[in-house]
């Protein structure tokens, strides 16, 4: 038990560690940069769009800030979106009461996530990537992984061991990338059917995915990982955003 406390408390520190030199590294960006991060997950609540909003309000005002982070967000990636619902989130808590008004408002007229025909094709190939690398590629990157932790030092079996998560999610937001910009450039109609499409390959392959899931180990999986982006064409994180920043209560989520 003393030793699984210790790792535990390696791991804490190593995790903290590694997230003050990463907060230090976006401090050192400026907003046109880390605007560039809006492109991937946003990590916490405290970062990207943190800095990125704590560094612009010294430059512009609330006012324009709101107006060009929402200008195209219709054909923004469900990233993007993310970042700019936690972005505008974090301003109203610096902007004067008219402009905070207009931002909640905005923010709570789009609460419920109900998502476009990009963002839905989108999240669909985001959870249909993700269900296909737990079912084909996980198993195999485990047995990798333990056999290469084998000889490896005590500090990484325990503290800092590598995963298939760890080695797969790059690939998957860079695969993300490409195929949203392939996105971008479809009509309405061509979003609906490959979507129709696709959505047949996901329920061909659930009850694999489903049994794959199970056997997950606890660093493999993640809250709210891709494979429960978007369904239904909506998308929870929206609502979440909004509790963990305080504007929404859990009490009060009409």
């Amino acid at each position: 038990m003393k030793i699984e406390k210790h790792c535990s408390h390696l791991k804490v520190k190593s995790m903290d560690e590694n997230r003050k030199n990463y907060l230090n590294k976006l401090n050192l960006l400026k907003t046109d940069e880390l605007y560039e991060y809006f492109d991937f997950p946003p990590l916490s609540i405290i970062g990207e769009a943190s800095i990125f909003i704590e560094k612009l309000t010294k430059e512009v005002s609330p006012e324009q800030i709101f107006s060009e982070l929402t200008e195209d967000y219709e054909t923004q990636s469900i990233f993007r979106k993310e970042n700019t619902f936690l972005a505008l989130s974090l301003l109203t808590r610096i902007a004067d009461d008219k402009n905070k008004q207009k931002i909640i408002n905005w923010l709570f007229d789009r609460k419920e996530g109900i998502l476009n025909q990009l963002n839905t094709a989108e999240t669909t190939i985001l959870r249909l990537t993700r269900k296909q690398f737990i079912i084909r590629l996980y198993p195999k990157l485990r047995m990798e992984i333990m056999a290469e932790l084998k000889n490896a030092p005590e500090i990484i079996k325990f503290v800092d061991a590598p995963s298939t998560l760890d080695a797969t999610l790059p690939i998957e937001v860079l695969l993300h990338e490409r195929q949203f910009r392939q996105l971008k450039d479809m009509d309405g109609s061509s979003l609906v059917r490959l979507n129709t499409e696709l959505l047949i390959v996901e329920k061909n392959i659930e009850t694999q995915f489903q049994e794959a899931y199970k056997n997950l180990l606890e660093n493999e999986s993640q809250i709210g990982g891709y494979e429960w982006y978007g369904y239904n064409g909506k998308h929870y994180a929206f609502r979440n955003i909004l509790i963990n920043t305080g504007l929404l209560k859990w009490s009060d989520q009409s």
